[in-house]
């Protein structure tokens, strides 16, 4: 049996996702618990296990230890995951470099699947499209290509439709030379042994490796240029996006694709309803303590959908007031609520049919718009209407509210409409 391994650089620093971490942006939610959230780097995890990686190396910078703490507390992929950390030197120099500081390990694999945290791939076969690629060629790199447009660029390939070799390949960094009808962009890497030493030496062999950051990009041309190397590649799966970027993020919880999406036992599905349940992220943002408590005021009957927000804020670092959770038994409940609104930086109503104008609703009502009037900006009243039949109550009319058709969306908005500093 061939011994086959994973590679997952995340390495870096969340420069671009102001304060997220890339390879924990929720996707989407477990299929068999829906209390749990599916993140990137879980995906790209899952779906090398389910190609036939016998374990898989998470190389991580020295900042994300959280992460390990992630996936031994949900026991992912338990015992099939080794962690690696990158000094700062390496993450100085590029992924090639990150990718090589396992080079002990990797050059013991006949076969090695790269796949980055920051995309969304589907299907979960992906993986084993790209290694049958690589096997049937007899080819030392076989590329994983998708069918992309200006919107979600990427590495772009040039290869012949017949042998599938190589021809060409342009990094979306490349301004001058990428081209306008770029349709395609590679996501995913497979390689054997060979391609492994020749990176290696590759590397070794540069004689200022710290003057300028490498990409694998440029490992690809080189490879590409090489008469002793077959690179190949070829249309691999069905969806692809790169989230390393906020607005890319959501552009992809607000999209709706026209391609079948493939759903597996813990990638989510983001176009089904049941798929866009609200999701969770580590709590590698910080919130200021004058804008981190949210109070959630709901029906009862509602219970089911606000405990999902509930459990996302708290993910996020923030800390959500809800009844149940945070009002001790025996309190004086008017003087709890106004507690509540007075330490929050935001009142989120949870508009249904069942929402209605009436008893503690109510209170909650006149103190929401109370704190607007005193504390303005640093206040933020916030209506979701999850039905087209819910009636907005008039007192909030004046604010602006969002009609919400999924979770995620709704999810977004929340955050969206926070007075974060």
């Amino acid at each position: 049996m061939d011994n086959i391994i994973g590679i997952v650089p995340g390495g870096g620093k969340a420069t671009r996702i102001h304060g997220f971490f890339k390879e924990m942006m929720p996707i989407g939610i477990n299929k068999y618990d829906k209390s749990k959230f599916v993140v990137s780097s879980e995906q790209i995890v899952d779906s090398m296990i389910q190609s036939d990686a016998n374990s898989v190396h998470f190389i991580l910078s020295s900042i994300k230890s959280f992460i390990v703490e992630y996936y031994g507390r949900e026991r992912i992929a338990d015992g099939k995951i080794n962690f690696n950390y990158d000094t700062e030197d390496i993450e100085r120099v590029g992924m090639p470099y990150t990718i090589d500081s396992i080079y002990s390990q990797a050059r013991m694999a006949d076969y090695v699947m790269m796949g980055m945290p920051d995309t969304v791939i589907e299907p979960v076969e992906t993986f084993s499209n790209v290694m049958k690629l690589l096997r049937e060629r007899k080819a030392d790199l076989a590329l994983g290509l998708f069918r992309t447009d200006s919107r979600n660029k990427g590495g772009y390939i040039e290869f012949d439709e017949q042998t599938k070799k190589v021809i060409r390949h342009i990094d979306k960094t490349n301004t001058r030379s990428f081209p306008s009808s770029a349709d395609n962009a590679w996501a995913v890497a497979c390689w054997n042994r060979n391609f492994t030493e020749f990176m290696h030496e590759f590397l070794a062999g540069r004689k200022s490796p710290r003057s300028e950051e490498l990409i694998f990009g440029d490992v690809i041309d080189k490879a590409i240029d090489r008469d002793d190397l077959k690179v190949v590649a070829d249309y691999a799966g069905t969806f692809y996006w790169d989230i390393t970027e906020p607005e890319k993020y959501f552009d992809l919880l607000r999209r709706t694709s026209p391609v079948e999406r493939v759903q597996t036992d813990r990638v989510a599905d983001i176009v089904a309803p049941d798929g866009q349940s609200v999701l969770a992220a580590p709590s590698a943002r910080t919130q200021k303590d004058n804008e981190a408590k949210i109070f959630l005021s709901h029906k009862t009957a509602d219970k089911p959908l606000v405990e999902r927000y509930y459990a996302a804020l708290k993910q996020l670092g923030f800390h959500p007031w809800l009844d149940e959770h945070d009002m001790p038994a025996g309190s004086n409940v008017p003087r709890w609520l106004l507690d509540g609104f007075k330490q929050s930086c935001a009142a989120v109503f949870f508009i249904t049919e069942n929402f209605k104008d009436e008893q503690y609703l109510a209170t909650e009502l006149d103190y929401a718009i109370q704190q607007k009037l005193v504390r303005g900006p640093k206040f933020s009243i916030i209506a979701l209407r999850f039905s087209p039949n819910a009636v907005v109550p008039d007192l909030l009319a004046p604010y602006l509210y969002k009609d919400i058709h999924n979770d995620l969306v709704g999810f977004y908005e929340l955050l969206r409409a926070l007075p974060l500093e």
